[in-house]
C-alpha cells in the first residue's frame, strides 16, 4: 500500500509499484487547490462602489467588519454618510469620493483589521482627479471595547503638495533632482551611484598614475638619485620655507630642470629624470641639507 506525506497526504507510490496516472492527477488536484486558496488569500478582492451604511447587499458601511472578507480588499464609494466618521465637514459626494483599502486577519477568533481611507476630489468632467486627504484607522478589541480606532490624517493634499514643492538646499530637507553629471558645481543636485563611480574611476585613474613622496636633503653637491621603480614622465618638488610659503618649487623633465628659489629662476641639466626615478644635486637642485622635500611624480 502506498504511502502519504505528512501534510497534504499526497501519495507516495512504493518502489516496487507500476506507475499509476490516477495518482499523478490525484496529487496534482490536491496541489492545485493548495495554489489556489493561497492565490485567494494573497490577493487584493475587488468588492466594487459601496453605498449607504446599512448595504443589505454586502459589506455595508465603516462599521461592519464581520463582513469584510478576509485578506486584501479594496471598494469605493462616493456617500456622505461615509464622511461621519471622519469629520469631513466639506465632503460633497457630487465631487468627492473614497478609496478604502482594507486588511483583514482572524486569528483564535479575534478579528485584526487596518483600514487606508483615500479620499479624492473631481471639480468637473474637464479637470483630473486628484488628491485630498487620507486616514488611517485599526479595528480593536478589549474589555470595554470593540470597534475602528478614530481615523488618524495621514496626509492632507495641501501639506503633500508642500511637501512636494520644497526643494533640498544646504540647509533645508527637501526634494532634489538626480544627476549624472560629473563636471558639475551645483549644490541642489544628487548624484546617481552612476556619477560617483565614474567620479571614482577617474580618481583610481589618477592616483594609479601619481606617486607622492618625500624626502630629507643630505646636502653637498654631488648627485642623488632617487628611486621609484618606474621612470616619470614628469616629477614636482617642492620645499616648505614655512607652513604657508614654498622656499623652492623644482620641475623635472627627461632632459632638464627648471627651479624657482626665492624668485630666482635657473636650468640646469644635474637634476632631471632618469630611469627608474629623478636625480637631485645640492641645495639649488633639490638636495639642501636643511631641506624636507615633498615630490609629485607622474608616470
Amino acid at each position: 500500500m502506498p504511502n502519504k506525506t505528512t501534510n497534504f497526504k499526497l501519495i507516495k507510490p512504493l518502489q516496487e509499484e507500476f506507475y499509476d496516472v490516477d495518482v499523478q492527477n490525484s496529487n496534482m488536484d490536491i496541489l492545485d487547490n493548495l495554489l489556489k486558496d493561497l492565490h485567494d488569500e494573497s490577493a487584493v478582492k475587488n468588492l466594487g462602489f459601496r453605498g449607504l451604511l446599512a448595504d443589505v447587499n454586502g459589506i455595508g458601511g465603516p462599521d461592519h467588519i464581520d463582513k469584510y472578507p478576509e485578506g486584501l480588499s479594496a471598494m469605493y464609494t462616493d456617500r456622505t454618510d461615509w464622511s461621519l466618521f471622519l469629520n469631513m465637514t466639506d465632503f460633497s459626494s457630487a465631487t468627492d469620493f473614497l478609496f478604502i483599502e482594507t486588511n483583514k486577519t482572524i486569528q483564535d477568533g479575534k478579528i485584526n483589521a487596518t483600514q487606508v481611507i483615500t479620499r479624492y476630489k473631481k471639480e468637473s468632467s474637464a479637470t483630473p482627479v486628484k488628491f485630498v486627504s487620507q486616514y488611517k484607522r485599526v479595528w480593536f478589541s478589549d474589555g470595554t471595547y470593540t470597534g475602528w480606532s478614530n481615523a488618524e490624517k495621514v496626509v492632507f493634499q495641501t501639506e503633500f503638495a508642500t511637501h512636494l514643492a520644497e526643494r533640498a538646499s544646504l540647509t533645508k530637507v527637501g526634494h532634489t533632482q538626480l544627476s549624472s553629471a560629473t563636471d558639475s558645481l551645483s549644490e541642489v543636485l544628487s548624484a546617481t551611484p552612476k556619477a560617483v563611480k565614474e567620479a571614482y574611476d577617474l580618481a583610481s585613474l589618477a592616483a594609479s598614475k601619481v606617486v607622492v613622496g618625500s624626502y630629507a636633503g643630505s646636502g653637498g653637491s654631488n648627485f642623488r638619485d632617487m628611486l621609484l621603480g618606474f621612470t616619470p614622465s614628469f616629477v614636482i618638488i617642492y620645499r616648505m620655507f614655512t607652513a604657508e610659503n614654498l622656499s623652492q618649487v623644482l620641475f623635472l623633465s627627461p632632459v632638464s630642470s627648471l627651479s624657482i628659489m626665492n624668485k630666482a629662476v635657473s636650468f640646469n641639466t644635474s637634476a632631471m629624470i632618469i630611469a627608474n626615478g629623478f636625480r637631485v644635486a645640492g641645495q639649488m637642485y633639490g638636495n639642501d641639507v636643511s631641506g624636507t622635500y615633498t615630490y609629485i611624480a607622474f608616470k
